[in-house]
Formats: C-alpha cells, structure tokens, sequence
C-alpha cells in the first residue's frame, strides 16, 4: 500500500516534472519564435521601406529625363543651333570663339526658363570631348571631359543618349546627354541636367517629414571637381570617406543655427560609429537609430553613376515609430506567449483585434472619421512635451462653422450632418499628415500642427478659410468658417491654455463679422517675459 502510494506520488511527480519541462521549452521555444519574428518583421519594414524609397527615387528621375527630351527637341535640336556647332567644330580659334557667344547669346533666355524649372545645366561639347560652352559658367571651357565623365564620352563615342548620375567639374548631377548631328555628321553633344537637390527637393514634399544629406565619395570629388569648386563640399561626420553635398544639406539641416550646434548634425555624428561598416559594403541599407529618447528610420540609397560604380549615398533621416512599437510589443508578449502560445493563439487574436477595433471606435469621431477629444489628448500632451523639450513650435487652429444653427434650422439636422462631414473632410485634404484634425464640440474642429510656427499656422488657417468659402458644399448652399489662432508660448506645457488663446481669437472673429482668421491674444506677462 505504501509502496503503491509512493509509485503513484513518483509517477505523478515524474508526469508534473515533464509537462513542467515541455511547458519550459514551449515557453523558451515561443520566446525565441516570437523574438526571432519580429526581428525578421523589422528587417522586412526596413526593405519594405527602402524599396520604396528607391521607387520613389526613381520615378522622380524619368520624370526629369521626359522633360530633359522636351527642352533637347524644343530648344537644341534645331537647324540653326546644329548648323553653329558644325561651324564651331570645324572653325579656328577665333571662329570657335564667335560661335561661342553666338550659341550662348541666342539660348540664353532659353536657359534662364530651364532655370526656373530647376534645370541647372545647358553644356556643349566637341566630338573630342573638350567643353565648348557651359552656360552655368562659360568663361571656363576647352577642358576635355573624358577622363572624368563617362557620359559625355559614350554620346560621342557611341552617338548616343546617355542618362545618369555623374560628378562633374562644378556640380553633380542627373545627366541627359544627347549627340548632335549636323546633316548627318557627328558635331558633338550637349547636356541637359538637373540637380540632385531638385530631384531629392520633389521627394520632400512627399514626405516634407524626412531630411536628407547627400555623400559622395572623397576620391571622387577630389579628382574630378575643379578645385575651387570643391567649396560645394564639406566634411562628413559619417565617414572620412565622403564628403557632404553643402547644397543639400544647408537645404535640410543648416537653417537659422549654427552647425556645430545642430542637434540633427550629433546624431548624424553618433550614427556614424554603428553604420561605418555598412558604408563600407557600397550598397543600399536601412537602419532604425534611437538618440535622446526620439526614434528616426534612416536609409542610405546608393547612388551610381554611367558606369554603375558607387559613388555615395543619399541619406534620409525621418521620426519612425514603428519598430520600437514592434519591439515594445515583442518585449511585453513574449513571457506570455511562450506559456499560453498553444492554447490561446486563435483566442488572442481575436481578442487583439477586439481590443484595436475597440480602441479605435473609442478615439474616432463617428460623424466625420477625424479625432475626438479622448484619442486626441494623449497625442497632443506628447507632441508638447517633445516640443518643450527640442523648443520645435507647436500651434493649433480653432475651427468653426459660421451659422451653423441657421444651417440646421434651414435645412434640417441631415443636412447638418453633411455639412460637418464635408468640412472635415476639406480640413483633413488640406493639412499635411503629421497634423491632428479633431472633432472638437458642435460645429467646431480643432487642428493641432506639430513643427509650425505662428506665421505658417496663420496661412494654414487662411488657406483653409478660403477653400471651405469656394466649396460646392451638397446642400447648395455657400458655407464659411472663423479660425482663431495660436501657438505655444515659452514654458507652456497644457494645452488648455493654447486653447483658450486660440478661442478668445476665434471669438473677435465672430464679433467682427465672421468668416476670418484671427490669432489669439498673448498675456501680458507672457510678452514681458
């Protein structure tokens, strides 16, 4: 009976001992399939990004080369310019100088109208590759260009159109460089190309969010660019391989502050000790880079030039907040995934997606889709507390609908409704994405407008003002708005205080007649301090 006790009591505790020990391993076994997830999760969001970026890229090149064979048709490849280059090429010294100043007299005006469309460079050339006319610089010329640029000696070697990336002696560049004939006799080539500052300059107003520097190797731009123009260049903290494209980054990084003190000038410097062996490899990456508590996705493009050799990166930089939440999310599930895994994987799903609908529903507006006041706050509460802390400006407009009773009075409350709808739906099309749109109370809206100062949230309101006053609203029926206007004050940390600013500004507007912007007072002691 004893012994029987004692088998039963090892055989049970033999049983809780494996289940123990395969329950452990479950939970080792999930813990490391769900780590092992999200780390590939984040590399697939990192390529999945890249490759976009890289679409994108592309695509603003063949638009540039589509209106670079307009202006080569339109302007250069005509009988006259032709039959100049022919003379020019056949011609001595002193012909060669006539049809200089000839070609630079007559395209000049054609020249400045390419500027105004970013163009930045009109370049003839001689079959033997010497320059012959630079319009951006025509004082220099009769350097021969093919040691240093593949472009131009393949359009004269080959005769034909050759397109890409290339340093030059002054400036880089997307290249477009076509052959010309003269009645069926190779006279030389031109060039017709755009800056890359242009090209990345398209790309920001996509995502106006993310900053970009462009490096291109110091060997490169040593051996290539004259040496007084390599004051286009400056020293870079990511490698002292390359040099930093000051045009691009002055475009970004350098305005109203000093370099040296340029936060976003340290963390380039910080990233440059994790990223100095993948520069190394001349291929495209993309790396998630957390400094002061702020995290930022940044992506090196490399760029290539005619002969698809590496020559640099283009690097952005841009507020990501995507994989930290992957790995948030990874850190606090793991222990219990790796327990209930096999039990309650269908359940939790379903759970999950209850939560975010749920969630969702909670923080929406369900008459027009925008924010409300619950799924706001918290938004609005963090984007102060980091402008506090960076000194970025933050403002917010103070939207609302004039006569909006007369609106439900006249029409009747579905019309009221449509009406709301509508007007949201002008704000939310009008206001870039990192904006908060809000369904504030009533007929009024709130827009909160991270990173913009009191001036452009002024033009934000006019500009909203006067397309909701042009709408064709479905009623029929003309409608306008007031907005009143503020910004956050040194040291203001609550939001009810900007608020409040922004409706004492909305509230002179409806005094004084309605349907305009005005910004809200500033306390006295706020303007002494």
């Amino acid at each position: 009976m004893k012994q029987t006790k004692i088998r039963q009591h090892l055989h049970d505790y033999r049983t809780w001992l494996v289940v123990t020990v395969l329950v452990g391993l479950l939970a080792v076994w999930a813990g490391f399939f769900v780590w092992n997830s999200t780390q590939q999760l984040a590399a697939d969001y990192l390529g999945m990004q890249l490759d976009d970026f890289r679409g994108e890229f592309n695509a603003a090149q063949r638009s540039h080369e589509r209106f670079s064979q307009y202006v080569f048709d339109q302007v250069v490849n005509r009988p006259q310019i032709l039959q100049a280059m022919a003379a020019a090429w056949e011609g001595e010294s002193a012909q060669r100088e006539y049809w200089r100043w000839h070609l630079y007299d007559r395209l000049l005006e054609d020249y400045e109208a390419m500027q105004e469309f970013h163009f930045r460079q009109l370049h003839f050339h001689f079959p033997n590759g010497d320059s012959f006319l630079r319009f951006h610089s025509p004082q220099q010329y009769g350097d021969n260009l093919f040691a240093v640029r593949e472009s131009v000696r393949l359009a004269n070697e080959e005769q034909r159109m050759v397109s890409g990336f290339e340093e030059g002696r002054i400036f880089n560049g997307y290249r477009f460089v076509y052959p010309l004939f003269y009645r069926e006799e190779h006279v030389g080539s031109v060039e017709v190309s755009v800056s890359l500052a242009k090209v990345i300059a398209d790309l920001h107003e996509i995502h106006p969010q993310r900053d970009a520097i462009v490096l291109l190797r110091r060997s490169v731009v040593e051996t290539t660019v004259f040496p007084d123009a390599q004051v286009n260049y400056l020293e870079s903290s990511l490698s002292d391989a390359y040099l930093v494209d000051r045009e691009i980054f002055e475009m970004f990084w350098a305005a109203d502050r000093r370099l040296e003190e340029s936060r976003e000038q340290r963390l380039i410097a910080d990233l440059g000790r994790q990223v100095d062996h993948r520069l190394a490899a001349e291929e495209s990456f993309a790396v998630h880079f957390d400094r002061d508590g702020v995290d930022h996705l940044v992506m090196f493009l490399s760029l290539r030039n005619i002969r698809q050799e590496h020559i640099g990166y283009l690097v952005t930089v841009s507020p990501d907040q995507t994989l930290p939440l992957y790995r948030q999310n990874a850190r606090n599930g793991i222990w219990l995934l790796g327990v209930l895994y096999a039990a309650f994987a269908g359940i939790s799903w379903f759970f999950a997606r209850d939560k975010l609908r749920l969630r969702w529903q909670s923080s929406t507006d369900s008459l027009t889709g925008l924010w409300n006041r619950a799924g706001f706050l918290p938004l609005a509460e963090a984007e102060l507390g980091r402008s506090q802390r960076y000194g970025n400006p933050v403002s917010l407009l103070l939207v609302d609908i004039d006569h909006f009773k007369r609106i439900n009075d006249t029409y009747g409350h579905n019309i009221g409704d449509d009406v709301l709808r509508e007007v949201a739906g002008v704000i939310l099309a009008n206001t870039r994405r990192q904006d908060l749109c809000v369904r504030w109370g009533g007929e009024e809206f709130l827009v909160f407008l991270p990173e913009t100062n009191l001036d452009g949230a002024v033009q934000t309101a006019e500009k909203l003002r006067e397309i909701v006053a042009e709408t064709a609203f479905t009623h029929g029926a003309p409608v306008t708005i007031s907005v009143g206007v503020s910004e956050r004050l040194a040291q203001e940390t609550e939001l009810r205080s900007m608020v409040r600013r922004a409706d004492l500004g909305l509230y002179e507007v409806k005094y004084t007649g309605r349907n305009g912007v005005r910004v809200g007072p500033v306390p006295l002691r706020a303007t002494q301090s």
